[in-house]
């Protein structure tokens, strides 16, 4: 008891009722695991014999039945590429019986099976009395996939990163390659690409790489310009007005601040070129002139120029020289007759009245 078991991979052995193993001989009495039906043996021992008086052997007859399955059932059975692994979901699968293999899972398009096998064929079997393997097929179908785009495509440069705004991209589906953010100014493409072409198009049925551009510009400044560019030399120090400068996107030579009379300039020039250009799109160096002026002064003069011989030493007077502006030679007491030169000599920073600024000669006599 009891006589029949139902297969579950386990072994079974039935009891059997008033055995009693000091007046018995049991044959044949061993578990069993697979489906089947079996036997027990049992006979009295010598000297003993059944309560009717024989004592021919008994045999009992017991079994261990198969079990049965519905078999297994998929859904969904149909799904769309989408870049990710897509697995049916199996209804009753038990398994401790049943096996599944081949196809459980795929993530690209196409026709896909999976296939279901009983782990004990001898001893179990399907509702429709088979124990053969059976498959049931499923499938991913290929999908049409939206173009990507990107939208904010150009940028002035700012010293921060910017990056276009990417729309409809879907990592699952669609390879991106490319620059996706800059700091510096330049041209830059992004790369969409299918990751199966196999397994989807684009909308429009091609297939084709798309390669977008994108830039960040240069940005642009004033270019700087100077006020109060002439002065006239007065012994003290002068300085043009500059405007537009900025010394975190500028570099700055030249004279920007100066005594004497002369021309001067001061050169600007863009910090990083690959970052920055001038408002008229151009990156060369600025030159702005500024200068001083020589002060203007009137020619000295002499007086009286003609001295009569008297054997005394003779000498004119000198009107307007600027010990400040000129310098003077020849400029002695004479006594014999003749004539006499006296040298006047502008400094750096002069000029005479009439614009020239050559040295002067100024003739006188003793006659």
């Amino acid at each position: 008891s009891p006589a029949e078991f139902e297969f579950d991979a386990r072994p079974h052995l039935p009891v059997i009722t008033n055995y009693d193993d000091n007046v018995m001989n049991c044959e044949s009495y061993t578990k069993q695991t697979e489906y089947g039906e079996y036997n027990v043996t049992v006979s009295p021992k010598d000297n003993y014999s059944w309560s009717d008086g024989t004592n021919n052997p008994v045999v009992l007859k017991w079994k261990i039945t198969k079990k049965v399955f519905e078999k297994p059932t998929i859904s969904p059975t149909s799904f769309e590429y989408d870049g990710t692994e897509k697995t049916p979901n199996i209804i009753g699968f038990d398994d401790a019986y049943i096996s599944c293999g081949k196809d459980t899972s795929a993530t690209a398009a196409g026709s896909y099976s999976i296939v279901f096998l009983l782990d004990y064929r001898k001893s179990c079997e399907w509702a429709d009395g088979t124990n053969d393997n059976f498959a049931i097929d499923w499938k991913i179908t290929s999908a049409l996939i939206k173009k990507p785009r990107i939208d904010n495509t150009s940028f002035v440069y700012d010293g921060t990163e910017k990056s276009p705004d990417i729309i409809d991209y879907n990592s699952n589906t669609i390879n991106i390659i490319g620059t996706e953010s800059a700091e510096r100014p330049g041209k830059y493409k992004i790369t969409f690409s299918l990751k199966d072409s196999n397994s989807a198009t684009w909308e429009d049925g091609t297939t084709n790489d798309i390669v977008f551009e994108w830039e960040i510009l240069k940005k642009q400044l004033a270019i700087p310009t100077i006020e109060n560019t002439e002065f006239i030399y007065n012994g003290g120090q002068h300085q043009p007005t500059l405007n537009g400068f900025a010394s975190d996107t500028m570099n700055k030579q030249g004279t920007e601040s100066a005594v004497n009379a002369g021309e001067y300039s001061v050169t600007i020039s863009l910090r990083d070129t690959q970052c920055y250009e001038w408002a008229d799109g151009s990156a060369k160096q600025v030159v702005l002139d500024w200068s001083i002026k020589r002060r203007s002064v009137d020619k000295p003069t002499i007086d009286p120029v003609v001295f009569i011989y008297d054997g005394k030493p003779h000498r004119p007077e000198i009107s307007g020289f600027r010990s400040v502006a000129m310098s003077m030679a020849g400029y002695d007491y004479n006594t014999s007759a003749g004539e006499y030169i006296i040298t006047i000599s502008l400094s750096a920073n002069y000029e005479w009245s009439e614009g020239e600024k050559e040295t002067i000669d100024i003739m006188w006599v003793i006659t």
